[in-house]
């Protein structure tokens, strides 16, 4: 029971991998499994296709990852101004930046 879950799951996570733009005329690459081949020739064309779309999907979602993964941590501004290629020192000192203490408001008797 434990394999047919984890099968379920390794098919669930393969189908939402992202697929790479299909490129109009090219047929996915079968492989000759001899015999089988021969004697279930349309579950081995299936089984090829599928086996082909499965790895082309792992392929492509690893190098989205590494591609992301490759990243410069930073974004670079596409167009450095004056104002992005400076570095701007603050005039606050950090006194400033402390507020001032207010103490709990006292309600009056009435």
């Amino acid at each position: 029971m434990r394999i047919l879950r984890t099968f379920l799951v390794l098919t669930g996570v393969v189908y939402l991998l992202p697929s790479p733009p299909e490129v109009a005329g090219v047929a996915p690459p079968a492989s000759d499994f001899a015999s089988f081949c021969q004697r279930q020739y349309v579950l081995c064309e299936t089984a090829a296709y599928v086996g082909t779309k499965i790895e082309i999907k792992v392929k492509y979602s690893l190098k989205l990852l590494l591609g992301t993964a490759e990243a410069s941590p930073e974004p670079t501004d596409p167009m450095p101004t004056g104002s992005t290629t400076r570095r701007r020192q603050s005039t606050l000192r950090l006194e400033d930046l402390i507020p001032e203490w207010r103490g709990p408001v006292r309600r009056q008797k009435s």
